[in-house]
């Protein structure tokens, strides 16, 4: 961090618990966006590669307003949203969507209670083609379910 008036220096603070950042043009366009989770003294966290659109992992060696060169010391950490489609093309349904990394294989899963140690399998495994994968729950009425994407190996 930079001293007020420093180099890197903003006029607001960002959420020690995490939260959601946003860079859009003059015309309102999204240029960037990140989600960062809970903070935690001496961390750095940056793309990898350097200006790449992966998730935020964590560096043992800061490097503010030079390119990240190390690798990381942490593996990137997922980003998962669900988004209720109420008019799809087969009726309501929940596109469960998330940041990946090309090669990896990725299983997504649902639980009806967070405290229930048997997930349920949404669709099938897949190896990522790109940067952002996603799977569409097509029976998502009648019950709450929570949505999480566990990385193979």
């Amino acid at each position: 961090a930079s001293r007020p008036g420093g180099a890197l220096h903003t006029n607001f603070r960002l959420s020690l618990e995490g939260e959601d950042i946003a860079v859009f043009d003059p015309l309102g366009r999204l240029i960037d966006s990140v989600t960062f989770s809970r903070q935690r003294s001496d961390w750095s966290e940056g793309r990898w590669p350097d200006g790449g659109l992966s998730p935020f992992p964590r560096f043992e060696i800061p490097t503010p307003g030079r390119a990240n060169l190390t690798p990381p010391t942490s593996p990137p950490e997922f980003q998962v949203a669900a988004r209720w489609d109420p008019s799809g093309p087969n009726g309501p349904s929940v596109r469960v969507i998330w940041r990946s990394v090309p090669g990896r294989i990725y299983q997504p899963e649902y639980a009806h209670d967070l405290e229930d140690p048997l997930w349920e399998v949404l669709g099938d495994a897949r190896r990522a083609g790109g940067e952002v994968e996603s799977v569409i729950d097509p029976d998502p009425i009648g019950s709450i379910r929570f949505y999480r994407v566990r990385l193979l190996p």
